[in-house]
């Protein structure tokens, strides 16, 4: 008899106790904004082509105020979208992506590694431009906003050579030749 006392006695306590310790808070994110350029360099000088909107979609997961998760992010932008201070500089982007076909470029995420202390996310998504698809890798650092919304900053870097591009003045394996897409996403916790 004093046995089962002493159970019951120990599985209140471990239950009172259990009821203390608080579950890590979970919450889904959505993109809220979003602010992207291409940049590069010519022979002569370095260029920017802003990205007026892009069109980004994603699920993200923060755990106790540290983004857990990524799922299903894709990025893009059409051509129409870009716009430089230098009009060279976008016009001669622009005629190069034109000409293979390329009306669009997207990005669909294939794997992703957090990092969560370092603030690093690792991804490893598909880049299509014009009629090519390439797997490239895709680096993001993660920032936390006084507001609660979560800053997300990626850079990608791409050979345009491999997907059959070239820039004017530039031949393939140029430093010239590789263009590095910049993306900030702002997360604000969706109400769902």
């Amino acid at each position: 008899m004093k046995t089962r006392i002493l159970s019951l006695v120990i599985i209140t306590i471990g239950m009172m106790m259990m009821s203390f310790v608080s579950a890590p808070t979970e919450s889904n994110y959505h993109v809220a904004s979003s602010n992207a350029f291409i940049s590069g360099s010519a022979k002569s000088d370095q260029w920017k082509v802003n990205i007026k909107s892009a069109n980004c979609k994603g699920v993200f997961t923060i755990e106790d105020n540290e983004l857990s998760d990524i799922q299903n992010l894709s990025l893009g932008f059409t051509l129409d979208q870009l716009q430089s201070a230098s009009v060279q500089s976008a016009e001669s982007l622009i005629t190069s992506l034109k000409g293979k076909n390329c009306e669009e470029i997207e990005f669909k995420q294939q794997r992703v590694m957090i990092l969560p202390i370092m603030k690093m996310i690792h991804m490893i998504g598909e880049v299509k431009i014009g009629d090519r698809v390439n797997s490239v890798p895709m680096q993001m650092s993660t920032e936390a906003n006084e507001d609660g919304s979560i800053t997300l900053n990626a850079k990608q870097f791409v050979k345009l050579s491999s997907f059959g591009i070239s820039l004017p003045n530039t031949k393939p394996g140029d430093a010239a030749e590789e263009v590095i897409i910049n993306v900030s996403l702002k997360l604000e916790k969706s109400n769902s």
